[in-house]
């Protein structure tokens, strides 16, 4: 009987990392291939950032140059979404999870609070803790990298596992275990991550993320 942990996708690190992409949780083709952002928000990101077609983590797997700043990492490293598990036990179990993700018309705090509720459970605590110790890695191995945070449900969990929060499209200096780090908060780049497509797609709304990084 297959088990959360078998639905596991780890994060995935360049050799360089500057700028971490925490992302919401992995989908149907991160399950597949094994590594986050591997499908379509991995090539909108892709795009995007790099000018690039392939996916963003199918570069940092192939360990292409052009990636060895960006590091990619899912808050839930489990999916969140109750179609991805064929399993009735697992789906009863991210019922209260997958539900919550979907209120995000609710208005950032009211969905941040709904989130946050949901993870309020033994499986949530999990999740966070989880999470916790894999930023607690990453800034082992990268001390002066940059937390870019993407998408509400993320950042709901992101606050839970941390204790510390960032600002919309401004860089924010935090403290994460005694450890001075900076976050920067952005819209999730899947084409559901509003009515009418990726607001990635935006130019606008995308030029303080690029301004930070740079481009």
């Amino acid at each position: 009987m297959k088990r959360f942990e078998d639905y596991c996708v780890p994060d995935i690190r360049g050799a360089t990392t500057h700028w971490t992409f925490v992302l919401e949780s992995p989908h149907i083709a991160e399950i597949e291939l094994g590594y986050p952002a591997a499908g379509s928000s991995g090539e909108i990101m892709s795009e995007v950032l790099l000018g690039n077609e392939q996916a963003i983590g199918k570069l940092l797997q192939k360990k292409n140059p052009i990636v060895s700043d960006y590091s990619v990492m899912n808050a839930s490293s489990i999916p969140l979404q109750i179609g991805c598990y064929k399993q009735a036990n697992l789906q009863r179990e991210i019922a209260e999870l997958s539900n919550a993700r979907c209120c995000t018309d609710l208005g950032v705090v009211a969905a941040k609070m709904t989130v946050k509720h949901a993870l309020n459970s033994l499986l949530g605590n999990r999740i966070t803790q989880n999470l916790e110790r894999r930023l607690k890695r990453q800034l082992q191995l990268h001390p002066n990298g940059i937390f870019i945070v993407c998408g509400v449900v993320a950042q709901a969990i992101f606050e839970v596992a941390t204790s510390a929060e960032g600002w919309f499209h401004k860089t924010t200096e935090i403290s994460l275990w005694g450890r001075k780090t900076v976050v920067f908060y952005e819209n999730h780049p899947s084409e559901q991550s509003s009515a009418r497509g990726s607001k990635w797609k935006d130019s606008a709304n995308m030029m303080p993320l690029l301004k930070l990084l740079g481009r």
